[in-house]
């Protein structure tokens, strides 16, 4: 009799143990912000390189229930030649395949002046300043959106395309060891560029950013315009989202190692069961 309790509830915790494992296999986590109650600490960090003249405002929510990026135009007394943004960076990282979309919205975007470049990326970052993005640029002659990929220090792609959109939707993608870049201009997500590399399968965090930077090729200074960028509606699935406070996902040997373990507490509980049983037949 024992025994056979035995068996069944080890079938039962293994059925159990099974089920949860491949509900987790099969359900792809989800994590959506559209930024109406603010930036959240616990997710987010605000990272800036401020113009003394005029620092970067991060509004969220503005009016519209949206994340701000904006300044007014300086004198670029301190930044004649090197970057001004403001971004936020997710606390939460991406593990294995995932789609991140966010709506873009470039309030006040104006490139127009003979000096370097405007930016608002969608990025996913990791370690040592590895990174992918798709963004709109501009300067005095291109209204662009452009797609790269930093690796190790090396430009393994920059692609670019003509594109005066100023609102739509950035997406990127990871299947395996391919990133891909989109946007969505209002008829649909159209592939920016694509890069598959060997060394694309690590956790990457989040990036929503602005900015401005010189003009390296054209030795053109940084532009000094004002500038007002906006995200909304943020969407993420992805195979895993490691939170900031979150335990990591148990591996995949562990269920069946679960499984073995319980194995000896289960018989001890029965053998314990079974001879209490016994001795109030006895007295």
């Amino acid at each position: 009799m024992k025994v056979q309790k035995l068996i069944g509830s080890i079938c039962v915790i293994v059925a159990v143990l099974a089920l949860l494992s491949s509900a987790q296999a099969t359900n792809p986590a989800t994590f959506q912000d559209t930024f109406d109650s603010g930036l959240n600490s616990q997710n987010w960090t605000i990272n800036k390189s401020d113009e003394p003249s005029a620092p970067w405002s991060v509004m969220c929510p503005n009016a519209q229930g949206q994340l701000q990026l904006s300044k007014s135009a300086d004198t670029a007394q301190t930044s004649e030649q090197g970057p001004v943004y403001a971004k936020v960076v997710s606390k939460f990282t991406l593990v294995g395949d995932f789609s991140v979309v966010v709506d873009f919205n470039l309030a006040n975007f104006n490139g127009g002046v003979d000096r370097g470049y405007l930016f608002a990326h969608l990025g996913v970052v990791w370690a040592n300043d590895n990174y992918f993005d798709v963004a709109r640029w501009e300067d005095a002659g291109n209204q662009e959106v452009g797609s790269g990929c930093v690796l190790g220090a090396v430009v393994l792609i920059n692609n670019f395309q003509n594109s005066p959109a100023a609102t739509g939707r950035y997406k990127i993608e990871r299947k395996g060891v391919t990133l891909s870049g989109y946007i969505d201009c209002g008829y649909g997500f159209v592939l920016v560029s694509t890069i598959t590399d060997a060394r694309l399968s690590q956790p990457v965090q989040v990036t929503l950013d602005t900015g401005r930077v010189n003009d390296s090729v054209s030795n053109l200074p940084t532009p000094t315009v004002a500038l007002d960028v906006r995200y909304d509606n943020l969407t993420i699935t992805a195979d895993s989202i490691i939170m900031p406070t979150s335990v990591p996902a148990a591996p995949s040997w562990a269920i069946p190692l679960m499984a073995l373990l319980l194995i000896p507490a289960i018989a001890k509980s029965l053998s314990i069961k079974g001879n209490s049983q016994k001795s109030r037949i006895l007295v």
